[in-house]
This record gives C-alpha cells, structure tokens and sequence, in this order.
C-alpha cells in the first residue's frame, strides 16, 4: 500500500501539469446525453501558433470507454463527436479532455467533467419540448410577472375550482395551468419561471390546503 500511495505522489504533479502555452477545456458541458447517438462536445483549446497536436475525448462509463481523436491547431473552438453509450450499457458517463499522445504526459493536463446522466432520445425530446414550451410561456408574460403554475390532475375534481379562486384572489400573480406531460420535465418547471407550482392531488394536498392557498396568496 505505501508504494501505491509513493506511485500517485510521483503521479500527481505529472497529471496536473500542462505545458507553458496550452489549454484545453469544454466550451460547453451537456445537461445529459443521448443514449446510442453521437454527441457533438464543444471544447476550447489553446496552442502555441502553428503547431498542431492531438485533442482526444474520451467517453468513460463501468465497462466503456471509447476515445475519439481530431487534429488541432493553434487557438479555438471545435466540435468533437462523443459516442454515448445505449442505456442497456450505461445511465451515466464522464467525460475526459486532453492533448497529446501519452496520457501520462499530456500537453494541457486531464480535464474532467462531472458524472453525466445517459437518458433515452424520447426523455431528450421530452426535455426539449418542455423547454420551448417554458420559453415561449415565459415570453408571453408580462415583464417581472410571478407566475403560479397548476397541475390539476384527473382525480381531483376540486382543482378547476381552486384554479378559479387563485386567479381571482391572487392579483399579484399570473396563473396558469400546466399540462400533465410537464410533470418531471425540469427544462420545463424552471425556477426562473415559477415562483410556485401547485399539484391538485387528494393524496398529497391536505383538506385544508384547497381554501388556505388562495388566501396565502391573495
């Protein structure tokens, strides 16, 4: 053990390094990623002028690792397609950046992402949808409107009637009823949009609740 603990001391300093003049970094780190497709990952790097060298990314997850390379030169910004993994093989992956050709002596370092969800192209297309749905409500609004969103929900016969006393008592806020599919969606129940979301469930919302909502907010 002392000798695993001396080889990552060695190690440490050679990892961290990079050489004087270069960079590497992701422009942009995905949300998730699609499973099974090929992911464009924008990366920003930084190279003495006129040389070139290898970016490689690497796409890591328990029994998967594929690295794909591209030749770069100077300074910029480039798109390298990462091979996402099926759900059958993984639900989260990292990513790794660097330059060079060992990876023990790499030109910029290792740069690390964070563990990246693996979801299915029907949950991405969800999430997209759920997010051009929020912009365009949120652009509908009035400038610094507060907004309450109401899911009804089909075995709460009582919600369209707290929906109708929440507009008519709550006058500083705007109130507006949410289609079921947005449940679970946080592309589409945004923080910046609600100041609070309402769930018509006979399960969870207490008797009381149906009568001391719209007076807490009026």
């Amino acid at each position: 053990m002392r000798y695993l603990h001396l080889l990552a001391f060695l190690l440490a300093p050679v990892l961290a390094s990079a050489k004087e003049g270069y960079s590497v970094a992701f422009a942009a780190t995905p949300d998730y990623l699609v499973a099974g497709t090929k992911t464009p990952i924008q990366v920003r790097y930084q190279m003495p002028p006129n040389v070139s060298a290898t970016l490689r990314l690497e796409i890591k997850a328990p029994g998967y690792h594929v690295i794909k390379l591209k030749t770069i030169k100077g300074t910029g910004t480039t798109a390298v397609d990462g091979a996402i993994p099926t759900l059958a093989t993984a639900r989260e992956c990292r990513l790794t950046l660097w330059i060079g050709e060992d990876w023990q002596k790499p030109l910029a370092g290792l740069i690390h992402s964070g563990v990246i969800s693996v979801v299915s192209p029907q949950r991405a297309a969800q999430f997209a949808a759920g997010r051009e749905a929020a912009e365009r409500l949120l652009a509908n609004q009035p400038k610094g409107a507060r907004v309450i969103g109401v899911f009804l929900g089909n075995d709460a016969p009582w919600g369209k009637a707290m929906l109708a006393k929440l507009r008519q008592q709550a006058k500083d806020y705007v109130v507006q009823e949410l289609p079921a599919k947005w449940l679970g969606n946080p592309y589409a129940l945004r923080t910046d949009l609600f100041q609070m979301i309402v769930l018509c469930n006979p399960q969870a919302v207490p008797v009381g609740v149906k009568q001391a909502l719209p007076r807490y907010v009026a």
